[in-house]
């Protein structure tokens, strides 16, 4: 038998296996997942994903992030799983494997032997340190936070009060869309060429590369990022402000044209430092004034009014949003950028953010939520071949297991 996938979307019949847990390696898959491709995720035989169990007993964040994948619970290194692993990859476009450095590799499923089994085959390695290097880094186990430190992001990002983790798991994200990224590139020049790629991307890169030019200034020139009360480590006026009602805005103030209207708008176009002004930076001895008069502008509204009039006088700006605001929003509503679906992991139907992108002629969606561990078991075995004698062997072994509910 065939998996029941939905046809849609610009990965449609694109075959993809996902050997790993936690966020980075699922995330990879769970995006192209979005866009049509028939995903198999693998957990191990006698263990959950994490991931599984790190929202506070709410089963909602596998909801969301498994969603429209298949799951298998495979041991995929013992000989018996080892025999559903080969048959499965022998099908498919993309692997996407998230172990330590090295563990495909010292099972001896080199990128080679693979290629031996299905010489098109895309290859993702995603790990903390990559799959080669100093074998003091490269081996190791990794998370998101260790990824933002090595990397550099919680350098940038923090200060020595602990307020540096830029929450929630960034580092994994990056590293998923950059996997999901690189493995379509890959998929397109395997189409053309019969040829398959092997890609190594690690987390500690994937947010090294998300740091504008304060990462070029640093290992150009030594200069190491500061702490700073802002948006911008440079430009003043672009910040965060309390409002009237409690709530907070973000503006951004940059440039002449804005500056004089926001000059106009908040009360300060009469005063001689600020006339023709291009930036006000932090180094401006003049700096504070500048910003009292932002600040008691937005002290005298609430956040939505300064939200209206900053967006009627051509100021980017936007009320921090809070998840109650986003239920309601108009534009939020008007570009469907909040969906709902039925999880069966959750037991629920959850509301959560839209597959990212709109596309007119092969739209991405959501047709179901995450799934338990092991629920598509024997449909993914049925689809591969495996007689039902088999399968049951295969349960008896260890090699297949179900750790969830059906």
């Amino acid at each position: 038998m065939a998996l029941n996938t939905p046809k849609f979307g610009m990965l449609e019949g694109v075959k993809v296996v996902v050997a790993g847990n936690a966020m980075a390696g699922p995330l990879t898959g769970n995006l192209m997942a979005e866009n049509g491709a028939e995903v198999i995720h693998i957990e191990g035989s006698k263990a959950q994903d994490v991931k599984r169990f790190s929202d506070g007993g709410r089963k909602v964040g596998v909801g969301r992030e498994h969603a429209n994948m298949y799951e298998l619970g495979l041991d995929y290194v013992c000989p018996e799983g080892r025999e559903v692993f080969y048959r499965l990859i022998k099908e498919a476009d993309v692997l996407v494997e998230s172990n330590k450095g090295g563990s495909f590799e010292k099972w001896g499923m080199t990128d080679e032997f693979l290629w031996g089994l299905n010489k098109a085959l895309v290859i993702v390695h995603i790990s903390g340190f990559g799959q080669y290097g100093d074998p003091y880094y490269y081996k190791r186990a990794s998370y998101d936070f260790i990824g933002q430190s090595f990397g550099g992001y919680t350098n940038i990002n923090g200060n020595t009060k602990g307020k540096n983790f830029a929450k929630p798991v960034s580092c994994d994200y990056a590293t998923g869309m950059y996997g999901a990224l690189l493995a379509t590139m890959a998929l397109y020049r395997a189409a053309a060429t019969g040829i398959g790629e092997s890609i190594d991307v690690t987390q500690y890169e994937s947010v090294l590369r998300n740091q504008w030019y304060q990462v070029v200034a640093g290992l150009t020139d030594g200069e190491e990022p500061t702490d700073y009360d802002g948006c911008d480590p440079d430009i003043a006026a672009d910040a965060t402000y309390e409002c009237k009602d409690g709530a907070r805005v973000n503006l951004f103030i940059a440039g002449a044209g804005v500056n004089a209207r926001a000059a106009k708008l908040m009360g300060f176009e009469d005063d001689e430092a600020f006339k023709g002004i291009n930036n006000v930076l932090y180094s401006n001895p003049n700096a504070e004034r500048y910003l009292n008069y932002i600040r008691n502008f937005c002290k005298s509204y609430t956040a939505d009014e300064v939200e209206k009039l900053c967006a009627e006088n051509g100021i980017p700006c936007s009320k921090i949003m809070t998840y109650k605001d986003m239920l309601n929003n108009s534009q939020y509503k008007a570009h469907d950028s909040l969906v709902t679906f039925y999880s069966q992991w959750s037991g629920r139907e959850l509301t959560a953010p839209a597959p990212v992108g709109r596309l007119k002629k092969r739209p991405n969606k959501i047709w179901r939520g995450g799934a338990s561990h092991g629920f598509d078991n024997e449909d993914i075995l049925e689809a591969y071949g495996f007689s039902e004698d088999e399968i049951k062997s295969l349960y008896e072994c260890g090699a297949v297991a179900r750790l969830g509910d059906k």
